[in-house]
C-alpha cells in the first residue's frame, strides 16, 4: 500500500491529476557532455564536421519502477561549409514510474558563432530550438479515491476525473547565448545562459486544471586551468530556476592528456559535483580520437534518501565525431627512393 500511495503522489505532483501544480523539465547531470540539452547555442560546438551522441539515464530503482531517459542528438559544425553555422536534431524519450508516464520530444536546433577577436579564439554563440513534445500516461495503472466503495477497491468504478485524454502535446521553443574562449590542448573557458519553455505550454491531463510548464533559466560555465602540459583541473557549475524550484550544481574534474593533436587525441578525466541540499555525483570519462565516453552516478542526499536508500541515477554518454569535408589525415607517407 505504501508503494501504491507513493506512486500516486509522484504522479499527482508531476501531472496535476489531483492538485494544481507546475511542470518541470527533464535534464541530465553531465551537462558538459550534453550540449544540445544544455543550451541551443552550443549546437555545432566541436572541431569536426558532424557529431552524433547518445545518453541513457536510469534512476529511482529503489522507490518505484525505474525512470528511464534516452536522448539521441546529431549536429553539424559549419553546416554546408557556412562558417559559424550550426544545425542539429534532438530526440528524447523518458518513461517514469508505475503509470508508465512517457514523454517524447523532437526538436531542430540552429546556432551562429561570431568571432570576437582576430585570432578566432573567442566567440559569441547564439542559438534557437523549436520542437514538439507529446506526454502520455496509462491511467489503468493508477487507482483513484472514487474507485473505493468504502471497503474494497473496484476497478470498474469511474475514477471521477475530467480528463482530456491519455496524452497531451505542445510546442517547445528554447533559446541560448554563450561565450567561449578556446585555449591550447583543447582547454577552454565557457559561460552561457539558456531559457527553456518560452511558450509556457499547458501540459495538464485534466479538463478543469491547467498545469503550465514554467520557463527554466539556466546559467552555466566551466574554466580549464592548466597545471602543466598534461594535467588540468576544470571547475564547473550550473544554476537553474524553474518557478519555485532551484538547482545549484558545483564541482570540478581533473583531466590528464596523453596526446592532443590533429592526428590523435588521448585524455581522461575523473570528478565530482554536488547539488545544493539534494545530492552529488561522481563522473568519469575518456576521449580517444573521434570517440568520447562519459559515465556518472548520482547519490541522493535529500529528504527522499530514506525511500531511495541514497540511490540515485546512472548516466552513460557516448559521442562520435566525424570528418567528411576535410582532407584525409595522412599518418604515414612513403618517401621516394633516391637512386
Amino acid at each position: 500500500m505504501r508503494h501504491l500511495i507513493l506512486s500516486i503522489a509522484i504522479a499527482s505532483l508531476s501531472l496535476g491529476l489531483s492538485i494544481p501544480s507546475q511542470g518541470q523539465d527533464i535534464h541530465f547531470s553531465q551537462f558538459f557532455l550534453t550540449d544540445l540539452s544544455t543550451d541551443p547555442s552550443l549546437t555545432g560546438r566541436f572541431d569536426s564536421d558532424y557529431r552524433i551522441s547518445g545518453v541513457h539515464r536510469v534512476q529511482w530503482r529503489s522507490v518505484t519502477l525505474p525512470y528511464s531517459t534516452f536522448q539521441f542528438t546529431a549536429d553539424a559544425h559549419d553546416f554546408q561549409q557556412i562558417k559559424g553555422l550550426g544545425l542539429g536534431l534532438r530526440i528524447m524519450n523518458d518513461r517514469a514510474g508505475d503509470s508508465r508516464f512517457n514523454t517524447f520530444s523532437m526538436a531542430a536546433l540552429i546556432s551562429k558563432a561570431t568571432p570576437m577577436d582576430d585570432e578566432g579564439r573567442t566567440e559569441l554563440r547564439s542559438g534557437l530550438s523549436i520542437g514538439f513534445t507529446q506526454k502520455r500516461i496509462d491511467f489503468d495503472a493508477l487507482r483513484f479515491d472514487a474507485q473505493y466503495d468504502g471497503t474494497l477497491y473496484d476497478a470498474s468504478l469511474s475514477d471521477g476525473e475530467l480528463l482530456r485524454g491519455d496524452k497531451v502535446s505542445h510546442l517547445d521553443v528554447h533559446a541560448g547565448l554563450s561565450v567561449i574562449r578556446y585555449q591550447q590542448r583543447g582547454r577552454m573557458r565557457l559561460l552561457g545562459l539558456s531559457i527553456w519553455n518560452l511558450s509556457t505550454p499547458d501540459v495538464s491531463f485534466k479538463q478543469d486544471v491547467s498545469v503550465f510548464l514554467r520557463q527554466r533559466h539556466s546559467v552555466y560555465g566551466e574554466y580549464s586551468v592548466g597545471l602543466d602540459d598534461n594535467w588540468d583541473i576544470i571547475p564547473s557549475g550550473r544554476m537553474m530556476w524553474q518557478g519555485p524550484y532551484q538547482e545549484y550544481l558545483l564541482g570540478t574534474r581533473i583531466r590528464h592528456t596523453w596526446e592532443y593533436s590533429a592526428l590523435a587525441k588521448r585524455r581522461a578525466y575523473i570528478g565530482a559535483l554536488a547539488r545544493w541540499n539534494d545530492g552529488a555525483y561522481i563522473c568519469f570519462g575518456f576521449e580517444r580520437d573521434e570517440w568520447i565516453f562519459g559515465m556518472s552516478y548520482d547519490v541522493n542526499l535529500s529528504p527522499l534518501e530514506v525511500a531511495s536508500r541514497n540511490r540515485g541515477a546512472l548516466e552513460l554518454t557516448a559521442i562520435y565525431l566525424m570528418d567528411v569535408f576535410r582532407e584525409e589525415r595522412v599518418l604515414h607517407r612513403k618517401c621516394l627512393r633516391i637512386l
